[in-house]
């Protein structure tokens, strides 16, 4: 029984690493007025354990959640909350509930489903369950990808 559940964990962690992987074809994204280059996060979240503990996260205000298991979709986002990469399959929850806004095709997602989040905190929202319980979530806002070059030619003009 603890083998399935690790290969289960391991399969989990190795699909959500892959949807991070896949998140860096569009390290440039815009929240709000700002504008983040994510290379550097990237290249540093690929470090071995060792060297990354030894080196200050370059971009400390962007958090990955390798597993991120979707609650609730509302109009706003997401509402998710944070489990361990290496149990995805039971309750194992590291924090939330979460709302996450700008996550592509979130509409899509249905309850209980994993993703991968790279986001910034960004302030909290009033969030009602189906029960009627209403409760303050922190808000982690994903970005909007954007053309570099794009941004040069139009502050150029």
């Amino acid at each position: 029984m603890n083998k399935l559940l690790l290969c289960l964990a391991a399969a989990a962690t190795a699909a959500a690493a892959q949807e991070f992987t896949r998140d860096q074809s569009r390290p440039f994204r815009k929240l709000g007025t700002n504008y983040y280059d994510l290379r550097p996060l990237f290249a540093w979240y690929r470090l071995p354990p060792d060297k990354m503990a030894s080196k200050p996260n370059p971009l400390p205000e962007w958090r990955v959640c390798l597993v991120a298991l979707s609650e609730q979709v509302i109009a706003e986002g997401v509402v998710f909350k944070e489990v361990d990469p290496r149990y995805p399959q039971i309750d194992s929850w590291r924090g939330g509930p979460y709302l996450a806004t700008n996550v592509p095709n979130f509409k899509s997602l249905r309850p209980g489903r994993s993703f991968e989040l790279l986001a910034v905190r960004t302030g909290k929202f009033s969030y009602t369950r189906s029960n009627g319980q209403t409760f303050q979530i922190e808000i982690f806002d994903r970005g909007v990808p954007f053309d570099p070059n794009a941004l040069a030619k139009q502050k150029g003009k």
